[in-house]
């Protein structure tokens, strides 16, 4: 295997220079000893900064620190409580609509800015105003700006406690993500409990208005100071027009400013009549 991959690194390595790559990892199945390891990234030319060789024992390491890929590519038995958003989120696909919400912007901005001071940080509305879509969006934002790892949290899974202790490694910082905390209320207590305990571990929480008050009490209960509540603006009648116009799959509809005015101005509500309409 080393004389094979020294002459498929060459290759590479030719490859790099000539479109000015900087860092060169080569990943191989391959068992390597040290030194074969030491020769082949001797290989690495003036042009490109680092050449690493991942063989097979440093692929295991890197993958053991990431607890949902075993169960998700190779079949780890365990299910994970933690999961990233891509996958949190395909799975309410159908309830957020996501490519449809609009006029956030400026809140994801703001509030991903609160999160990288606030050791907890809660974002509440009433019902169907677009919570987790925001969280969606937030999580996209935090994964494009933050150096921690953004993961969701399954409730009503398993052990808060244990499936940090499995699947967090102590290497990484971390980004929890709870949605209808409120509704969860011992994982979000466990979870508050295990960021105050952990430096690496910050965590964002969803809730309804209403679940406020129970939420913060649990906050207080831990004496952890450094928290953060926001609620969600109500989306403008132009943002709301839209989102009705995009979810029906029309340009233009009757009485439109009737129909929202009949839905209370409920994001939800107005996505479900356009999905009707279309």
């Amino acid at each position: 295997a080393k004389a094979y991959l020294d002459r498929e690194i060459k290759k590479e390595i030719k490859k790099a220079k000539k479109q000015k790559v900087d860092h060169l990892i080569i990943a191989t199945n391959a068992n390597l000893r040290v030194n074969h390891i030491t020769d082949l990234e001797a290989l690495k030319p003036s042009e490109i900064n680092t050449l690493q060789i991942w063989h097979r024992e440093k692929l295991e390491l890197l993958l053991y620190e990431h607890f949902f890929l075993c169960n998700f590519y190779f079949g780890k038995p365990q299910y994970p409580a933690f999961i990233p958003p891509s996958i949190f989120f395909e799975e309410d696909h159908e309830k957020l609509f996501l490519k449809s919400l609009v006029g956030r912007d400026a809140e994801i901005d703001s509030i991903s800015n609160k999160i990288k001071s606030a050791k907890i940080t809660i974002i509440h509305a009433p019902g169907g105003h677009g919570k987790s879509h925001f969280l969606y969006r937030l999580a996209q934002k935090l994964d494009e700006t933050s150096d921690s790892q953004i993961l969701c949290v399954r409730t009503f899974l398993r052990d808060i406690h244990d499936a940090s202790q499995e699947e967090l490694s102590t290497t990484r910082s971390f980004i929890l993500i709870i949605d209808d905390a409120d509704r969860a209320l011992e994982d979000f207590r466990k979870l508050i409990g295990i960021a105050r305990s952990v430096d690496s571990i910050r965590v964002v929480a969803a809730c309804r208005s209403s679940g406020i008050p129970i939420l913060e009490q649990e906050i207080n209960n831990q004496r952890i100071s450094q928290y953060s509540i926001d609620e969600l603006v109500s989306l403008d009648d132009d943002v709301l027009r839209n989102l009705l116009l995009r979810s029906s799959g029309k340009n233009k509809l009757d009485r439109i400013d009737e129909i929202i005015e009949r839905l209370d101005h409920v994001p939800y509500l107005i996505v479900q009549y356009g999905r009707s309409i279309q």
